[in-house]
């Protein structure tokens, strides 16, 4: 017998609150005044990756891509740090939070 795909909402997925999905992530932030800023990564410093409540976005000011992706939503978030996919990032952010 298959088993039942369960039904990945993106909509849902992509308004998990970004600053949660970067705690989630291991992610050391800070507020600042422009919004959350990412404090430190792999003992470089304070990088230019900054997260954003107002559109629940983030962006990697220095325009480094990791795994295609330098900017955007909870999904591209998880595809830049966990090194995943679209699906598996929508998957694993469903089963952690949804």
């Amino acid at each position: 017998m298959a088993r039942k795909r369960k039904f990945i909402d993106y909509e849902e997925v992509r308004e998990i609150p970004i600053h949660e999905v970067a705690e989630w992530l291991g992610m050391r932030i800070r507020k600042d005044q422009s919004g959350w800023v990412m404090l430190e990564e792999d003992g470089k410093g304070e990088t230019s990756l900054h997260l954003f409540n107002r559109n629940n976005k983030w962006k990697r000011f220095s325009g480094i891509e990791q795994n295609g992706v330098s900017q955007g939503s909870t999904m591209d978030l998880v595809m830049h740090i966990n090194g995943v996919d679209f699906q598996e990032a929508a998957q694993q952010l469903s089963r952690q939070f949804l």
